[in-house]
């Protein structure tokens, strides 16, 4: 209270100095201004003393007819006079003016000399609150010294419990130290136990993942047949496409008793229900009641449609080619009847085949003398195969030449309950798999034993290529049948590709494709199939 007390008094105070500095101030100016009037009057006297002198001593002749300057003494009297008002205005104007002046700069040290009393007085109340507050920590002063004593102690007591949690601290650390040595020498010891362990359950997990990616690749290639044989539509609750991603998912290998698949889960339980699949749908598709067929087809009359002479003879200039070498069938389907070195000329003809109503076997609108399959059979496969040609000339070509017949496209099957007769494209490759031989507990236990290696008779996906087979030149006799190797593809397929070599039919191939060209009169096929009806 006596601290606002006093800061209420200095407050009093310094109004009183600014409220005498205002009014001192505006005297001041009060002075200045009239000062400064005063100067003005006085100069402006004395320019109208100047001027009136002058006035005046004009107003003297200078001369008086023949006589000398007569008035040069009153003009002199007169300006006399009037310079000594004229310096006496001046005098005091330069007196009032400089008077003001002074005025004006003691106003500044008015103001100066009020500035310090103002500050004098902040500063004494300043030093005043200063003096409270040392006294009322004089006043406290025994409170504070006994709270210091007090944290001085507690500080002594959380030291001796430092020093106590430090050495517990450092005695837990020998222990754990001592411990971890035991836990690690235990470690080490489990560690080369665990190696051990591992190293002989991971040959084994090896082989045994080995023989089942083995055993999932047969499964998936059993229901692959499936799906090719039965051709159903991949939204169809018998179609083998769900199985397919099952057998990829599995990691089971199920049970099996009697060398036969038990329902189930793993791969035996996908085979069993498979196998109750084909049990199920083998009377209805027609697989053990098939349509047996064998039918010739003419290439020159039902595909080039071109009567005998030049114009067929043309159709078989087109399909001559330098070198089969350069025909990619050739190279990846067909084994080869010579040594790849020098080129080999032959006949390439190329051709479709379709099963559709209205169209003969080659995709042609079907017409007299045409032959064509049947399109209720939603499948017909082939068994057997023959090609003869008519007009060769035995005389100059041999008697036994020899031809490949590639089917290189696509198979085309009908889906069996399709009433719209959908089709399904199946590229089918020729693929030879290896036999596995059984695996005896001393074959796993063997050092060195390899699934892949050891367990098949050969290696996956090596393509089977095409021998070519011989070709009949005697119409009068019946055409054979003796390319058995396209048993179970389809007679539908959108590339077919016939290769005559050369060298079958003379020592000089050009000379061969020569005397073939100008002599054969037709290329006939003859075809032995059966066909499932789906119903």
């Amino acid at each position: 209270m006596a601290l606002l007390s006093m800061r209420a008094q200095v407050d009093e105070e310094i109004l009183q100095v600014r409220d005498d500095w205002y009014k001192a101030t505006i005297g001041l100016n009060v002075t200045i201004t009239a000062l400064e009037g005063l100067a003005a009057t006085f100069g402006t006297t004395a320019e109208l003393l100047e001027l009136t002198g002058d006035a005046l001593v004009e107003a003297f002749p200078r001369s008086v007819g023949t006589s000398p300057d007569v008035t040069s003494a009153a003009r002199a009297a007169v300006k006399f006079n009037m310079t000594g008002g004229y310096l006496s205005s001046v005098i005091t104007a330069v007196t009032l003016s400089q008077s003001a002046e002074a005025i004006e700069r003691s106003k500044e040290i008015v103001e100066l000399h009020n500035e310090l009393v103002i500050d004098r007085l902040d500063r004494s109340v300043e030093l005043r609150g200063m003096l409270y507050d040392v006294e009322e920590l004089l006043v406290n002063e025994g409170v504070t010294r006994l709270k210091m004593f007090a944290v001085r102690e507690q500080l002594r007591g959380l030291l001796d419990e430092y020093r106590s949690t430090l050495q517990e601290g450092i005695r837990l650390i020998e222990e754990r130290r001592h411990v971890n040595a035991q836990i690690a020498a235990e470690t080490q010891s489990n560690r080369y136990h665990d190696v051990l362990f591992r190293s002989a359950r991971h040959e084994s997990i090896e082989r045994y993942r080995a023989l089942y990616d083995i055993t999932e690749r047969y499964c998936y290639l059993a229901a692959k047949a499936f799906d090719y044989e039965t051709n159903f539509d991949p939204r169809d609750r018998a179609s083998a496409q769900p199985l397919l991603g099952e057998i990829a998912r599995t990691r089971l290998l199920g049970q099996i008793a009697d060398t036969l698949p038990v329902a189930g889960p793993g791969l035996a339980g996908l085979m069993a229900k498979l196998w109750d699949n084909f049990r199920a749908v083998e009377g209805r598709l027609g697989f053990n009641n098939f349509q047996i067929d064998t039918t010739e087809f003419s290439y020159r009359a039902e595909k080039s449609q071109v009567t005998t002479g030049p114009a067929w003879r043309a159709v078989l200039q087109e399909a001559r080619r330098a070198d089969l070498w350069e025909v990619p069938e050739f190279r990846r389907f067909c084994r080869p009847f010579a040594a790849r070195g020098e080129p080999q000329p032959g006949i390439v003809l190329t051709f479709p085949t379709q099963v559709i109503a209205g169209k003969n076997f080659f995709g042609n609108d079907l017409g007299g003398g045409h032959s064509a399959y049947d399109p209720t059979v939603f499948a017909t496969k082939i068994r057997a195969v023959g090609i003869r040609f008519d007009g060769y000339p035995i005389e100059t070509l041999a008697r036994t030449p020899y031809v490949y017949l590639i089917p290189a496209g696509l198979d085309y099957m009908t889906i069996p309950d399709s009433p719209t007769l959908e089709t399904r494209a199946w590229n089918v490759v020729d693929q030879a798999i290896p036999v596995p031989h059984a695996t005896s507990p001393q074959d796993l236990a063997r050092v060195g034993w390899t699934a892949t290696l050891d367990s098949l008779t050969g290696t996956w996906g090596e393509i089977r290529r095409f021998s070519s087979f011989r070709a009949g030149v005697d119409a009068a006799t019946e055409m054979p049948l003796n390319a058995t190797h396209f048993i179970g593809r389809s007679i539908w397929n959108d590339n077919w590709v016939l290769i005559i070599p050369g060298q079958t039919l003379h020592a000089d191939p050009e000379t061969g494709i020569a005397e073939f060209i100008e002599n054969v009169t037709d290329i006939r096929f003859n075809f032995e199939t059966y066909g499932y009806s789906g119903n």
